[in-house]
């Protein structure tokens, strides 16, 4: 399957499309409820990091061993330390977010720019 490509503000509110795209892949490609909720959860705590102007990329490719979400550009010093920590003592933090949800976080350099690419082993339904 093609990678989808889909190009968003970084408003809040743009999230639910974000949402709406992987959901409709997703199910394309018959994976468990469970499967996508984890990957809804891990995007939409991503995309809640950094406030800009600019808009924000998210390329979803599909393999045989799972999903794999690039999103960005991100500021490498802001969102770096984000990934790392557990939580910042009010709550829980991105990284433990992303470690719960998702089977490999990586942090890449793309066009100059720092990306973060999330890996979801496939479990079809």
């Amino acid at each position: 399957m093609a990678p989808i490509e889909l190009t968003i503000p970084r408003e809040r509110e743009f999230g639910a499309v974000a949402d709406l795209v992987l959901a409709g892949l997703a199910s394309r490609v018959d994976l468990t409820l469970e499967t996508i909720d984890d990957l809804q959860l891990a995007l939409e705590s991503l995309l809640e990091q950094e406030e800009s102007d600019e808009v924000l990329v998210i390329r979803l490719d599909v393999a045989d061993d799972g999903i794999t979400a690039s999103v960005g550009p991100f500021d490498r010093e802001t969102i770096e330390p984000q990934l790392a920590g557990g939580g910042d003592g009010n709550g829980i933090g991105l990284g433990r977010v992303l470690d719960t949800t998702v089977d490999r976080v990586e942090l890449t350099d793309r066009d100059g720019s720092c990306w973060v690419e999330l890996h979801k082993e496939v479990v079809r339904a």
